[in-house]
C-alpha cells in the first residue's frame, strides 16, 4: 500500500464510496492529512485505520454523531 492515498484510492481500499468519504469529512470524522500539488485530498495509513473503525461502528448501528463522539473520546485518552 502506498504511503499516501487520494480519496479515490482510500475509498477503493476500504470498499466505500467517495461520497461516503466526503460526508465523513463534512461531519469531522475523517479529515485529510494533506493535499497534493493538484489539490487532491491525501490520506495515510492512520486514516485507513480510522475509516475502518467508522465502518465497523456504522455496521453495528452507531449514528455518525455517536461515532464522532467515540472518535473524539479516543483521541483524548
Amino acid at each position: 500500500m502506498k504511503e499516501m492515498m487520494t480519496t479515490g484510492e482510500l475509498a477503493r481500499v476500504a470498499g466505500v464510496s467517495q461520497k461516503a468519504l466526503r460526508i465523513y469529512d463534512e461531519k469531522g470524522l475523517l479529515r485529510p492529512v494533506g493535499y497534493s500539488e493538484g489539490n487532491y485530498k491525501l490520506y495515510d495509513k492512520n486514516s485507513l485505520m480510522v475509516l475502518e473503525k467508522i465502518i465497523a461502528l456504522k455496521h453495528v448501528g452507531f449514528s455518525l454523531d455517536e461515532i464522532k463522539g467515540h472518535l473524539e473520546n479516543n483521541e483524548q485518552e
